[in-house]
């Protein structure tokens, strides 16, 4: 006999959701762009404003800054499930706390993993509350 909530307990413990494409795939052909543009759009996007106006600035003083932001963007885009996309991002937190520097940590000079979690979620949808995209999150139907 099936109890209600038995499926969404399993679900929770093992990470079953998986998407068709890869982030990469998807987003391309969500902006149109091609794969070799990927990661540099993708990053681009996850950068918040005041970061994207002094980008030229910090490219030309020091061009290796963005190097952590657009290897967070390649591991995003072998994504095929949330799973994948929180452990980069995971990553991501820990290479800033290892080797981010005064600009990247303090300041903020880097990308948002907030940003890269909404770009996902536009282009991929949204996950509940667990982490599973197309679950439902209302109460219950009639």
């Amino acid at each position: 006999m099936l109890v209600p909530g038995a499926l969404n307990r399993d679900r929770r413990n093992t990470d079953m959701a998986t998407w068709d494409k890869s982030f990469r795939e998807a987003f391309c052909e969500h902006y149109r762009c091609t794969a070799e543009r990927f990661v540099p759009l993708a990053a681009r996007k996850a950068l918040p404003w005041r970061v994207r106006l002094l980008r030229p600035v910090i490219l030309l003083l020091h061009p290796g800054h963005f190097h952590l932001d657009l290897e967070l963007m390649e591991r995003v885009g072998e994504a095929r499930s949330w799973s994948e996309c929180h452990a980069a991002l995971g990553a991501f937190n820990s290479n800033n706390k290892m080797r981010g520097g005064f600009y990247r940590n303090t300041i903020k000079l880097r990308a948002s993993g907030r940003r890269v979690t909404r770009l996902v979620g536009r282009v991929m949808g949204k996950p509940d509350r667990h982490g599973y995209e197309g679950a439902r999150t209302s109460g219950p139907s009639a």
